[in-house]
C-alpha cells in the first residue's frame, strides 16, 4: 500500500481543476494585455477567475494581487508594506513559515526593527502577547493563520482587531486554512492574506494577496504593469483559472471536508494511544488536517526513512525546509526540549486518504518502532545516501 499522509507539503490536482487547466492551456492561449480578439478572450477569463476568487473569500475584485505562489505572496505583503510606509518596526510571530521569516530579516539588512512575538505553550500566539508590544511605530502584524508544522490555529480575528485599535496594518499567511477554515476576509478583518493553490489541489507555481483597498503597498517585483502596476510579469492565464476552481472546490466542500478529515484524525490519534511512545504534541485549537506527533527514544529522520521504505509518506517539517538536518524552528520556538523537537514528525492528512491507509499506517508504526529506540540516522543530501 502507498500512503499519502504529507498533504501539508502539497496535494494532489483535482481531475477538475486540471479540465478547468486543460481547457485553458489549448483554448485561451492568449496574453490578457493584448488589445487583439485572442488577448480580450484572454482578459475575460482573467477577469472572471479574479471575480470568481473576490467573491469566495469576501473581497472585491481590485483587491486580489496574483503571485506565483505564497513564497511570494508573504514577500509581497511584508516588503510591500513596509517599504510603502515610514513606520520601521514589524512584528511577525516566530512561528512563520520560512517565506515570512526571511522577508524580515531582509528587511533588518535594510535597517528595519524586527520583533517577534512568542506562542504560549499549546503553539498559539495570544491577544496577550501581541498588546504587550504592539505599539504606533509597528508598520504591520503578521501571523499565520493555520501552522504548516503544528496544525495550530491562531486567533487571526481577535490578533487583527488589537492591531486595528491601534491603527498597525495586519497580514495573516492562510496558506494551510483554506481547506478547513473560514477565509473570510471582511469576516476576519485584516488588511493581507496570504493563499496557495497546491495546498488545495489546485496547481503549483500561482498564489495570491489580498490587499484591502487603501492599503500602501508597493511592488517588489519590476517590469510590467501587470496586476496593476503591483507585480511585473505575463499571468500565467491556466494555473489561475485552475486556482479559481481549486477554491471554489475548498470552499464549497468545507464542512465535509472537515468532517471527514477529523474522523481520519481522530482514528490515528487513538491508535497512537496504544503505542506508549506516542504523543501528539499538539492538542488544543488544532487543524483537522495536521497532526504533530512525538515518538520519544526514537530519531525522526530514521522513523520517517523506515516509513518511507514502507510506501508511508511523512515530513518531519515543512517541505521546504526538510532537506536541513537542523532543529524546527517552530518546535523550538514553543518550547519543545532538543531531544523532543528531534523525535517530532508531522502526518497531514487530506481528502483522499481514508481509514484503511490510517489502519495501515499504525500497523507499520507498531511493528517497526521497537527496533529504531536509541538509533540515529541522518540524511545527506549532497551525497543522497544514508548515514548510520
Amino acid at each position: 500500500m502507498k500512503v499519502y499522509f504529507d498533504n501539508a507539503a502539497t496535494t494532489s490536482l483535482d481531475p477538475a481543476v486540471f479540465e478547468k487547466m486543460r481547457q485553458s492551456f489549448l483554448d485561451n492561449y492568449g496574453n490578457p494585455n493584448s488589445v487583439h480578439f485572442i488577448g480580450r478572450k484572454a482578459q475575460n477569463s482573467l477577469d472572471t477567475a479574479r471575480e470568481e476568487i473576490a467573491n469566495l473569500i469576501g473581497a472585491s475584485f481590485n483587491e486580489i494581487y496574483f503571485t506565483s505562489g505564497g513564497t511570494e505572496a508573504d514577500n509581497f505583503a511584508i516588503k510591500g508594506v513596509a517599504l510603502a510606509q515610514n513606520k520601521r518596526k514589524i512584528l511577525v510571530s516566530s512561528i512563520e513559515h520560512s517565506a515570512t521569516l526571511a522577508a524580515c530579516e531582509d528587511l533588518r539588512s535594510l535597517g528595519y526593527v524586527i520583533e517577534y512575538l512568542r506562542p504560549n505553550e499549546n503553539g498559539i500566539i495570544t491577544k496577550e502577547e501581541l498588546s504587550s508590544k504592539i505599539d504606533q511605530n509597528v508598520a504591520l502584524v503578521s501571523v499565520m493563520y493555520v501552522n504548516n508544522e503544528t496544525g495550530v490555529i491562531n486567533p487571526i480575528k481577535d490578533l487583527a482587531s488589537i492591531a486595528k485599535q491601534h491603527g498597525v496594518l495586519f497580514h495573516t499567511d492562510a496558506v494551510q486554512a483554506a481547506n478547513t477554515q473560514n477565509i473570510n476576509v471582511k469576516d476576519l478583518g485584516v488588511d493581507l492574506l496570504s493563499l496557495s493553490a497546491h495546498k488545495i489541489h489546485g496547481p503549483k507555481g500561482v498564489g495570491l494577496l489580498y490587499v484591502k483597498e487603501g492599503v500602501p503597498i508597493r511592488s517588489i517585483i519590476s517590469g510590467g504593469f501587470q496586476e496593476r502596476g503591483k507585480r511585473g510579469g505575463t499571468v500565467d492565464l491556466p494555473l489561475i483559472v485552475g486556482f479559481a476552481e481549486a477554491l471554489k472546490i475548498a470552499v464549497n466542500t468545507r464542512e465535509q471536508n472537515i468532517k471527514k478529515l477529523s474522523a481520519i484524525k481522530e482514528r490515528f490519534e487513538s491508535g497512537l494511544n496504544e503505542l506508549e511512545i506516542a504523543k501528539v504534541n499538539f492538542t488544543q485549537n488544532v487543524s483537522p488536517c495536521i497532526s504533530n506527533v512525538r515518538f520519544e527514544g526514537i530519531n525522526a529522520q530514521a522513523l520517517m526513512t523506515v516509513l518511507d521504505i514502507n510506501g508511508i509518506a511523512v515530513s518531519i517539517g515543512s517541505a521546504c525546509t526538510a532537506g536541513s538536518v537542523l532543529p524546527s524552528h517552530v518546535l523550538k520556538a514553543i518550547g519543545l526540549s532538543e531531544s523532543d523537537v528531534a523525535s517530532s514528525m508531522r502526518f497531514s492528512f487530506g481528502k483522499l486518504n481514508t481509514f484503511e491507509e490510517v489502519d495501515y499506517v499504525l500497523d507499520v508504526l507498531k511493528s517497526k518502532l521497537d527496533g529504531l529506540k536509541g538509533k540515529r540516522l541522518f540524511v545527506s543530501r549532497q551525497e543522497d545516501k544514508f548515514l548510520g
